[in-house]
């Protein structure tokens, strides 16, 4: 996996969150108009965007799976065990890097991105000699 699809893979994770979260008020605002106004809702018909973001949202869920399943083979692929940890609380528990240079054993940040970096870098570089 390159360092961009291991990005996606975190900000599609943030995604679906914001969009639960959104889902979530859409349905509690149609709650409410629909107990102050009845049948007739200021929000206009809140029945059919509600049902528009679920499926937008199982749709996201669903290349998350496949995005999650492709990121825990290639963090399983690694070898190192100081490696291994940096890329599973990076891309699978979602930490900083600062809390994850203290869990590792360093106080700056700056060591577990140069493990992560470098890892990525020694990847592409394989792969560029393994395709020649």
């Amino acid at each position: 996996m390159t360092k961009a699809e291991l990005e996606q893979f975190l900000k599609l994770k943030n995604e679906i969150l914001v969009l639960e979260y959104q889902l979530a008020s859409l349905r509690d605002k149609a709650e409410e108009d629909s107990r102050i106004y009845g049948l007739y809702s200021l929000t206009g018909d809140p029945e059919s965007e509600i049902e528009r973001r679920e499926n937008e949202l199982e749709q996201m869920k669903t290349e998350f799976t496949r995005q999650l399943r492709a990121a825990e083979r290639f963090i399983d692929g690694i070898e190192e065990s100081r490696t291994r940890t940096v890329f599973r609380l990076r891309y699978m528990e979602g930490w900083p890097w600062l809390p994850i240079a203290f869990q590792i054993g360093y106080s700056d940040e700056q060591r577990p991105r140069k493990i992560h970096n470098g890892y990525l870098m020694q990847q592409a570089d394989e792969q560029k000699r393994g395709s020649a």
